[in-house]
């Protein structure tokens, strides 16, 4: 409850396997694992892919996360093995921006890290809603998962001082975020034309595919 800069304080863990096909030869296929970085302090949520399980896969991600977020002060995570190896490969990013890494959750038991796990749970329900049975290469996912996140930063945390909900005036993520509560990406499809932009036209279905069927799942996790 300390006020604190975004994902300052952030529980971190993985999940998946996802199936994703190879952006060359369309019919190989290969195992992603889903990174969902979690602040403590605003709620906000950061989604990114992993290309495997390994220890390198997920500090790729984490790269990403820090130049995107900015390293945070503790981290929160369960003792999984990639995790721990992980967290003595940055111990040079340890001793400069002063990281702590706290495995205070038994790999065994995700009941431990519930306000990660029940924002997991929604990001795969709608996505095997929103996917169905199509597989998308690393690309396509990482764009949805990119975009699922922005959402789930819009859901309600808490109301704005002198605003009612009922008339919107409700604080999320995004505001602590952007600045404000939206990034106001256009709502609708794309003009695109060709049926190579097929896929980028799908991508944004499935988007709006887990806003309208996840709303109330997503909220009632906030």
């Amino acid at each position: 409850m300390k006020p604190a800069p975004p994902f300052y304080y952030t529980a971190i863990d993985l999940f998946g396997p996802l199936t994703i096909r190879d952006t060359v030869k369309r019919g190989t296929y290969s195992k992603a694992f889903g990174v969902i970085f979690n602040c403590f302090v605003t709620r906000a949520v950061h989604l990114d892919l992993a290309e495997g399980y390994s220890t390198d896969d997920f500090l790729t991600a984490f790269q990403r996360f820090i130049a995107i977020r900015g390293a945070p002060k503790v981290i929160y995570s369960d003792k999984g093995t990639q995790l721990i190896s992980a967290s003595k490969k940055i111990e040079n990013i340890g001793e400069k921006e002063g990281v702590i890494w706290i495995f205070n959750m038994p790999g065994d038991a995700p009941w431990y890290n519930g306000a990660s796990e029940a924002l997991i749970k929604s990001v795969k329900r709608r996505l095997c809603i929103s996917v169905g049975d199509c597989v998308l290469n690393f690309g396509e996912l990482q764009t949805a998962l990119f975009g699922i996140a922005n959402l789930m930063n819009e859901r309600p945390i808490g109301t704005k001082p002198g605003f009612s909900l009922e008339l919107g005036g409700y604080l999320c993520p995004n505001d602590l975020l952007l600045g404000r509560s939206t990034c106001f990406c256009p709502s609708g499809m794309y003009d695109i034309s060709g049926d190579h932009k097929r896929r980028l036209k799908f991508i944004q279905s499935i988007i709006e595919s887990f806003w309208k069927s996840g709303t109330e799942t997503i909220f009632h996790h906030c």
